[in-house]
């Protein structure tokens, strides 16, 4: 009887092993040739989003385009900045449940919120009142940026205004 207990015990710990030892290493021996691009582009758009919801992670530039909230960007409450290396001093956000018909802009819908603001980068002299915007979005909503790149940051709560 402790023999078998003995057996088994081994049998385990070498199974365990050989599993941990083949997710350690699998992870780059991933085969890619057998996708498709539309598969790559999938794969490639859930590792960021899992990278961008790991604990590591800070702050990512979004450039300038249209954006999917829940497929491109993850839900949730973002302080954005105009990036510091983006091709202008300033840009804008917008943020909608609609696109208009050319699919490149936000536009003031009844199904859900709209805003839009222009960010300058900070410091610049850009005739912009705003050097950063907090902005909670929502899964399936659209965000434009415009103009130039943009740095997005988990919000991190309001300043103290140092009231007692």
């Amino acid at each position: 009887m402790k023999r078998k207990l003995i057996l088994w015990s081994v049998l385990l710990a070498l199974a365990v092993f050989s599993a941990s030892a083949a997710v350690g290493e699998g992870v780059y021996d991933i085969d890619l040739s057998a996708y498709s691009y539309d598969d790559l582009v999938v794969l490639r758009d859930r590792i960021n989003l899992a990278m961008w919801e790991s604990e590591e992670w800070q702050e990512v530039t979004v450039p300038i385009g249209v954006w999917v909230i829940g497929e491109d960007i993850p839900a949730g409450h973002w302080s954005i900045t105009a990036s510091p290396d983006g091709p202008s001093s300033w840009g804008s956000v917008a943020y909608g449940a609609e696109l208009d018909e050319t699919g490149k802009d936000v536009v003031y819908s009844l199904k859900g919120p709209y805003y839009r603001e222009q960010v300058k980068r900070k410091g610049s002299g850009a005739a912009v009142n705003l050097e950063e915007i907090d902005l909670e979005v929502k899964d399936g909503m659209y965000l434009v940026i415009e103009n130039t790149d943009m740095v997005f940051t988990p919000y991190a709560g309001k300043p103290s205004l140092g009231f007692k």
